[in-house]
């Protein structure tokens, strides 16, 4: 078993043993309700080279969510996608840097004419700083709900809240990744 990797090793076959996770429920127990779900992939798309279905599950899309976890290491990344998702390929990928403006971490990946684009959530302390940040004053008004009004104005509150420099901020977190997704939709459609 390879520290940070979540499969087995080919090599260390007697030391590990893969998880495979039960599509259709435990035998006792009534099939999992989100087994049914799919999503259609594009034209003559298959989900990958060993698999022949047209349409991704929750199942798919859990495992390309775990390859954005694995950023910034790109042999790791690949390694995970030729073990779980043969035949897509990274078509592009960002890292959180402060310095580039960089505010989130994501993974474009494709297969033909699908594309899927993974977020990876907070995985540094930078991140967490940042989240913390972000989150504070949803915090403060759930504090100001249960203290009560009459240690709060949550009139003022709300208006600290929806100014201009706010909503600024909060905007541009995720601004990179809003650019990114709005010109891959535009090379798509033209």
């Amino acid at each position: 078993w390879s520290q940070g990797v979540e499969f087995c090793e080919p090599s260390d076959p007697g030391s590990c043993s893969e998880f495979k996770f039960p599509l259709h429920g435990i035998a006792s127990k009534k099939s999992y309700d989100f087994c049914g779900m799919s999503w259609p992939m594009g034209t003559n798309d298959t989900v990958s080279d060993t698999c022949s279905d047209t349409e991704l599950s929750i199942v798919d899309f859990g495992q390309m969510s775990t390859i954005a976890y694995n950023l910034p290491n790109m042999t790791q990344v690949h390694a995970v996608m030729k073990k779980y998702l043969p035949g897509w390929h990274v078509k592009y990928h960002q890292v959180y840097d402060v310095h580039e403006n960089n505010r989130t971490s994501f993974i474009h990946i494709q297969r033909g004419e699908t594309s899927v684009i993974a977020v990876r959530g907070t995985s540094s302390a930078a991140e967490a700083l940042e989240d913390l940040n972000y989150w504070m004053p949803v915090g403060f008004l759930q504090l100001a709900s249960y203290v009560g009004p009459s240690l709060y104005s949550t009139r003022s509150m709300l208006k600290t809240l929806t100014s201009v420099e706010t909503l600024t901020y909060r905007t541009s977190t995720f601004q990179d990744l809003n650019n990114y997704v709005e010109r891959a939709i535009n090379r798509n459609t033209s």
